[in-house]
């Protein structure tokens, strides 16, 4: 039987939240975890505490492309762009878009005029 996990975060600096785990999950712990759990594939969800976190899983995807894929995110604030949506899924290994629920509606409005493509979009309400 083919086992996979929904979510789990790869990151590499020590700002978790109290809630996760306080060491970062690399690639290789994760590969690691995943065997010794008998997971076959992982679907990586960045997570935002760490802002290179989005490339970190492109790093995995591309490495492991049969083991990861990636649900990204990126700022709603003033560095987004039009093409947000567009560079983001252009990245290897990336299936769709995760954003916390408090931003659903700027998500909406930031890609409203941006993208005719339907693109996977999880909400995500946060525990705290």
């Amino acid at each position: 039987m083919h086992i996979a996990d929904a979510q789990i975060h790869l990151w590499t600096n020590n700002l978790a939240p109290q809630r996760h785990r306080k060491a970062p999950l690399s690639i290789e712990g994760a590969l690691r975890e995943m065997g010794a759990a008998g997971v076959q594939t992982a679907v990586v969800h960045p997570p935002n505490w760490d802002p290179n976190s989005n490339a970190y899983a492109v790093q995995a995807a591309l490495a492991h492309p049969s083991r990861f894929a990636t649900l990204g995110w990126f700022p709603l604030d003033e560095t987004r762009s039009e093409d947000s949506v567009e560079r983001l899924m252009a990245m290897p290994g990336m299936k769709g878009m995760r954003v916390p629920f408090q931003w659903g509606c700027l998500f909406y409005r930031s890609i409203s005029t941006s993208s005719a493509h339907c693109h996977p979009l999880p909400a995500h309400a946060p525990f705290d």
